[in-house]
């Protein structure tokens, strides 16, 4: 699969959603560094991509970069609102950042988005566990 998308380079190389698709690719094949590379280069080229500023943030947050993960998922929420993931990985970041009004304030806002949304439950409850 990363073969047909990387074929879509050639054809398309300023298309964001290509860059995103071999990104996700790499993700899957556990080669991180390169899929950052390839959702920042989709985030160049668009940078009101919320899905690559969400999973980009969601890479850099595994890396501990916290700030600059933060920065795009907080892009990511302002660019759409009604992204309930990204206001739970806004949150999870956050969290691992101290800042644990803030993640509440995340957290509750995925679950009001998404009502039935197991993962946030679940870092809101370790989140009260942790702040007691």
């Amino acid at each position: 699969e990363i073969y047909l998308f990387s074929d879509g380079l050639t054809v398309c190389y300023q298309n964001a959603k290509v860059h995103y698709n071999i990104a996700k690719k790499l993700v899957d094949e556990k080669n991180v560094d390169d899929a950052v590379l390839f959702y920042k280069e989709s985030v160049r080229l668009e940078p009101e991509y919320e899905h690559a500023l969400n999973n980009l943030g969601n890479l850099l947050k595994t890396q501990k970069k916290f700030a600059e993960s933060e920065n795009l998922l907080r892009k990511a929420t302002e660019i759409n609102p009604k992204f309930a993931a990204a206001f739970m990985n806004l949150g999870i970041v956050e969290q691992a950042q101290g800042n644990f009004y803030q993640a509440e304030k995340d957290y509750l806002k995925a679950l009001a988005l998404r009502n039935t949304y197991p993962d946030c439950q679940f870092n809101l409850g370790n989140l009260y566990l942790k702040t007691n």
